[in-house]
C-alpha cells in the first residue's frame, strides 16, 4: 500500500469523497474555509491538485455558503474508488486503516473528531453527594464514524492500538457508531501527539486539557 492510498484513505474516512467518475472531493461550510485550505496543501504535496469555488445551494451548514474543492479524475481515484466504495458504499478495508500514523488521524479527527468536555466531577462526603468545580477538561474523545462496518472500526482501534491508544465503540442510539478514547493515558498521548498536527481554526476540537493530572 502506498502512501498515497493512506492518505487519502484518511480523508475518504473523514469528510471527503471519491466520485463514481473517479474524481475527489470536499465541501465544508465557509467558516471552515482555511481548513479546506489547509488539507488542499496537504493533497498538494502528494500531487494531487485541487480546484475551489463557492458553492451557495447545498443545504445542512445553517444556511451558510459551503467552500468545495475537487480534484481532476484520474485511473488511481478510480481503482480506489472501487476499493473504498465496494457496492457502491464507502467501506475502506481493514487492513488499509489499521496502517494509519498520526498525521492520518489528525485528518480524521480534525474532521469526524469532537471532544466530550467536563468541568466539575462529584465525590460523597458524610452520605452526600458533593459537587467539585475544575478547570475544563476532557472526558473522552471521541470520533464518529457514522454506520461503518466491524471492519472499519476494527481496522481503527488496531491503528490507535498499535500507536498506544486504547479505544472503545459506542453505540449511539441511532445505531451509529463513535469511537471513544478516555483512558487517561490514552488521552494524553492522544492529545499530545494531535495538537500540534491540527489546523490552527480547528484547535477548539483539541485545545481542552485532556486530564487534571496536567496541572499538577
Amino acid at each position: 500500500m502506498s502512501e498515497i492510498e493512506k492518505k487519502i484513505a484518511a480523508f475518504v474516512a473523514g469528510d471527503g469523497c471519491i466520485t463514481k467518475t473517479g474524481w475527489f472531493t470536499m465541501h465544508h461550510s465557509s467558516k471552515q474555509k482555511d481548513y479546506v485550505l489547509y488539507k488542499i496543501a496537504l493533497l498538494e504535496k502528494l500531487g494531487i491538485k485541487m480546484k475551489t469555488r463557492w458553492n451557495h445551494h447545498i443545504s445542512g451548514f445553517s444556511n451558510q455558503p459551503s467552500f468545495v474543492a475537487w480534484s481532476s479524475t484520474s485511473a488511481m481515484m478510480k481503482r480506489l474508488r472501487d476499493k473504498f466504495y465496494p457496492e457502491g458504499k464507502k467501506n475502506i478495508p481493514g487492513e488499509v486503516l489499521e496502517n494509519f500514523d498520526w498525521d492520518d488521524w489528525s485528518i480524521l479527527y480534525q474532521d469526524n473528531g469532537r471532544v466530550n468536555k467536563l468541568s466539575h466531577f462529584n465525590v460523597w462526603k458524610d452520605n452526600k453527594k458533593v459537587r467539585i468545580e475544575t478547570p475544563c477538561f476532557v472526558n473522552r474523545y471521541e470520533i464518529c464514524m457514522g454506520h461503518s462496518s466491524d471492519a472499519t472500526l476494527q481496522g481503527l482501534q488496531k491503528s490507535l492500538q498499535s500507536l498506544g491508544v486504547e479505544s472503545k465503540v459506542l453505540v449511539r442510539k441511532d445505531g451509529q457508531r463513535n469511537i471513544s478514547i478516555n483512558r487517561k493515558d490514552s488521552k494524553i498521548k492522544f492529545f499530545r501527539q494531535i495538537k500540534h498536527r491540527v489546523c490552527s481554526s480547528m484547535s477548539y476540537k483539541i485545545d481542552v486539557i485532556p486530564s487534571l493530572s496536567l496541572l499538577e
